[in-house]
């Protein structure tokens, strides 16, 4: 009797599902869409660049304000900000397997660890499986009240076959592409502002060098002068 009951209950939501027409779910998309598009202007977001993956996932790039949104479009309707200088390290698990992993300094490609900031090199050497259940990039921050973002593209059971899969790890490599660029442009910028404070130090301690022979200033303040320009180096 409870069998025929729950039969009836599993035939019956199975037609409740095959009638909702494409006009709803199309409806319900556009309200969701509509929502991270106020989300976003709320929080002063100016979209540079967009990544999409299946109308549930977004990555928004703001080079005006130099941050990136991390949107889910479904189904909680969210947005998380993350600025440039917080990203620290980006990975792509397949089945809580890193199949990609890069961050300052370091990248690894199927467990293998390759210098300079997101190099890909290697292969994954691990056996191949057509079918898998979970999906997953991560990003990591130095900010310690939100040092870690999960993006979940997939949770069931999937063949690598599938459309859902293909978009998926597209979507992936774009997102890890994207993150380890922005990560690459902070090294850049940090090791050349260190190498022009050098060169202004060094033009510094020159002007005081010149200043000490001509009598202007003291040996004593020459090398105090000299200590606090080194300390900025």
């Amino acid at each position: 009797m409870y069998g025929i009951i729950i039969f009836i209950i599993v035939i019956l939501i199975y037609f409740f599902f095959a009638m909702a027409s494409p006009e709803d779910t199309n409806d319900k998309i556009k309200e969701s869409r509509d929502k991270i598009e106020e989300i976003l202007q709320n929080k002063g977001v100016k979209t540079s660049k967009r990544l999409e993956c299946q109308n549930k996932n977004q990555l928004r790039v703001d080079l005006q304000n130099k941050q990136i949104a991390l949107c889910e479009i479904e189904p909680l309707k969210r947005v998380d900000i993350i600025k440039f200088a917080d990203l620290v390290e980006c990975e792509i698990l397949e089945d809580s397997n890193t199949i990609m992993k890069g961050g300052i300094g370091r990248a690894v490609v199927g467990g293998v660890i390759a210098g300079g900031v997101g190099a890909v090199v290697g292969a994954n050497t691990r056996k191949s499986k057509n079918v898998i259940n979970n999906l997953q990039i991560r990003i990591v921050t130095k900010n310690i009240s939100k040092s870690l973002y999960t993006i979940r593209l997939i949770t069931t059971k999937t063949c690598k076959d599938s459309t859902i899969y293909r978009e998926s790890i597209h979507f992936a490599n774009n997102v890890y592409a994207t993150v380890q660029a922005i990560i690459s442009d902070n090294k850049n910028n940090k090791e050349n502002t260190i190498i022009k404070d050098s060169k202004n130090g060094i033009e510094q301690l020159e002007k005081l060098a010149d200043l000490k022979e001509k009598g202007i200033i003291t040996q004593e303040e020459f090398n105090e002068s000299k200590k606090k320009i080194l300390s900025k180096l």
